[in-house]
């Protein structure tokens, strides 16, 4: 009995340590996108109205400040790419990282509420891309301009995490039987 209260109590310990170094991981969503009415091509070959998954985002809550903010110089686990036609943007991208891009949660006292913000200027060659408080810019390196909507999927935490979850739970079954 005593070695099965051990092993329960290593497996909660476990699983708690496990959380707090998790990553989350998130779709990144672009919406209702509009090229600039005044050029005749799509801006990254992307169409008008065009709403889809261009990217992921993800991050680690036990790096993220009282105020639900996550940096790269907070974060090593925090990174994102957004593909946009065949360029793509990463966190390196952004005039000021580390201390930028900055991402910012749901809900600051929900560590696992997921990204809610990002705040990012980022530049790929001559290729552009700006996002805040909700909507982003484009520019092509041809100077076509693509904007809409940004927003986030739903957070869902790395597959460990689960595993040490089913772990946990098996091993309070396993000494309530006995």
């Amino acid at each position: 009995m005593k070695k099965l209260t051990q092993l329960i109590t290593a497996a909660v310990f476990t699983l708690f340590a496990a959380v707090s170094q998790a990553t989350i991981m998130q779709d990144i969503i672009i919406e209702n996108a509009v090229n600039d009415p005044f050029n005749t091509d799509n801006a990254f070959g992307i169409a008008d109205g065009f709403s889809g998954v261009v990217g992921s985002i993800s991050y680690n809550p036990g790096n993220v400040d009282a105020f639900g903010t996550v940096t790269a110089a907070d974060d090593e686990f925090f990174s994102f790419s957004i593909t946009l036609g065949s360029v793509t943007f990463d966190i390196t991208d952004d005039l000021a990282y580390p201390l930028f891009p900055l991402a910012e949660l749901n809900d600051p006292a929900q560590l696992l509420s997921g990204i809610g913000f990002l705040d990012a200027e980022m530049y790929n060659g001559f290729n552009g891309f700006l996002t805040a408080f909700g909507i982003f810019d484009a520019v092509d390196e041809f100077g076509n301009f693509l904007s809409g909507d940004i927003r986030f999927g739903t957070p869902v935490p790395e597959p460990s995490i689960a595993a040490l979850m089913l772990a946990a739970l098996v091993a309070f079954r396993v000494r309530k039987k006995s």
